[in-house]
């Protein structure tokens, strides 16, 4: 394998924030399982969905690295200054 197509190692910072999202999304995790055990109905409902999207949310931020983010941002259609 050439040196260049090597994964460059994770910093401190980005292994830092991939802890803080991990830890995040248990939170998210408990905070959806009080909402199912404590509600019902319509806003136990909504609010499952809610959290549910948080959840991916953090799961997403825990695995994505800056160059992908912002190789998306500047995707056809994107709106990016240049």
């Amino acid at each position: 394998m050439r040196p260049s197509a090597r994964p460059r190692a994770l910093t401190a910072h980005a292994l830092g924030v991939r802890a803080v999202a991990a830890g995040a999304a248990v939170v998210t995790v408990a905070a959806g399982l009080a909402v199912r055990a404590g509600a019902d109905g319509a806003f136990a409902k909504y609010a499952g969905s809610a959290l549910y999207t948080v959840l991916l949310g953090w799961a997403v931020h825990a695995g994505v690295r800056r160059r992908a983010a912002s190789a998306a941002g500047r995707a056809p259609g994107a709106a990016v200054p240049r």
